[in-house]
């Protein structure tokens, strides 16, 4: 591709800590970690490269065996999309780059087909678009901590938390970001509230970065702790 030419990139920070369940990038399933399963869905996808950002040896050595791109990170980020901001800024020809995917290994179940429209939005209309999907007052996931909801109006997210709110959608955390947005991002301290809730992109709409919400009929399984991870098993199976 000519280096003039724009182009999207994909990211997934990943390390071993996580509070929920620690080290679940590098849990397997069918021999292959999470980490494994997001870059296949990422590369199926029209993004012109998939690179993964981690700070942990063990995860770049598998990275290297397998002939994954990757980039060594800080440890000290915050959040992921700090991590994604240091990539950019190494990035080979980062002037050419003008979407950047945000793409967690939480989310190996997430549609190519939906993340190509992320990278359409961010690319005509958004600072940064995300995923919704329709929430019911009494649907279980309304009270689980674990799936964030959003209040959206008129096609924007307007705020996020971790608490049923009503008339909220349910929030799949994958982010799209024009890449001069991801790069004043990767600057930002976490706001009060992010902190409260633990949720960076509350940080984003407190410094007036607009969040465009694409809505899909369907939350694609998140995976957060071991009891999503055994459904992820369970769903792989059913679809061999």
């Amino acid at each position: 591709m000519n280096t003039t030419e724009q182009r999207a990139i994909i990211i997934i920070p990943c390390r071993l800590e996580s509070r929920r369940l620690p080290e679940k990038v590098m849990m397997e399933v069918d021999g292959k970690p999470l980490v494994h399963w997001t870059y296949e869905q990422a590369r199926r996808t029209v993004a012109d490269s998939v690179i993964v950002a981690t700070p942990d040896r063990q995860i770049a050595h598998y990275c290297r065996d397998y002939g994954f791109n990757w980039w060594p990170t800080s440890e000290s980020h915050p959040t992921g999309t700090h991590r994604c901001a240091e990539v950019l800024s190494h990035y080979r020809g980062n002037a050419s780059v003008d979407v950047v995917v945000n793409w967690q290994c939480d989310e190996p179940l997430v549609e190519p087909e939906d993340v190509n429209a992320l990278i359409e939005m961010a690319r005509t209309v958004s600072d940064i678009a995300t995923l919704v999907s329709p929430l019911a007052e009494e649907d279980s996931e309304n009270h689980n901590s674990n799936v964030t909801k959003v209040v959206c109006c008129g096609g924007k997210a307007r705020w996020f938390s971790r608490a049923a709110m009503g008339g909220a959608d349910a929030h799949c955390g994958i982010y799209a970001f024009k890449s001069s947005v991801l790069r004043k991002l990767g600057c930002m301290s976490p706001s009060r509230f992010s902190r409260i809730e633990s949720l960076e992109q509350l940080t984003w709409l407190e410094s007036g970065f607009e969040i465009d919400a694409l809505s899909i009929q369907r939350l694609p399984l998140a995976i957060n702790d071991r009891a999503d991870f055994e459904r992820f098993k369970n769903a792989v199976g059913r679809r061999e």
